[in-house]
């Protein structure tokens, strides 16, 4: 349950390294990030991607759910920055109530580190999560996709070498590129 002094009442610029998703029970807020107000009703979830600056503020009150989360590819990169997601989704009113249900099954199994309720959990998220991908014309990104696969086993050395002083030729070999190539 938040009130008017939720997030610092819109004062504060709030920008965390995580992915939020928010559910409203009831009331009403707003955000702003990526040069947008956007306006939150129950009936819609919404997707603010990690790394946004933003505000956040609620007239009255609101009930809400919501989750922090990481949504990494290839590497470790964010998967809300390489690819453009509506930062809203309406929920069609006959869903609404089973969303909340799925909600509330989330928040109960928080607690427990089972590997059934972790999986549960995981699975809910995903289901959540797949809404908005739903919503991406993959199609657009082809070129961009071609090229992040191209340089997935550079970016999975650099994961598994980090500790450890890595060399421009190392990461040109892992993809079989000539380091001048590799650097161009």
């Amino acid at each position: 349950q938040c009130k008017s002094s939720w997030a610092g009442a819109g004062k504060i610029l709030i920008s965390d390294p995580f992915s939020r998703l928010y559910w409203l029970k009831s009331g009403s807020a707003h955000v702003e990030h990526h040069g947008r107000t956007f306006d939150l009703f129950p009936g819609s979830m919404y997707l603010i991607p990690a790394n946004s600056q933003g505000r956040y503020w609620c007239e009255d009150r609101m009930d809400l759910y919501w989750v922090h989360f990481k949504a990494r590819i290839l590497g470790g990169l964010e998967l809300f920055d390489f690819f453009r997601f509506p930062y809203e989704i309406k929920v069609p009113k006959e869903e609404g109530k089973g969303i909340g249900v799925q909600w509330k099954k989330m928040v109960e199994k928080l607690p427990s580190e089972e590997i059934s309720d972790v999986a549960e959990r995981d699975v809910i998220m995903r289901t959540f999560l797949l809404r908005f991908l739903k919503k991406v014309d993959f199609s657009a990104h082809d070129e961009k996709l071609k090229y992040l696969q191209r340089f997935a086993p550079a970016l999975s050395y650099i994961e598994k070498n980090i500790s450890r002083e890595i060399m421009i030729g190392d990461l040109a070999a892992s993809v079989n590129l000539q380091t001048n190539y590799f650097t161009n």
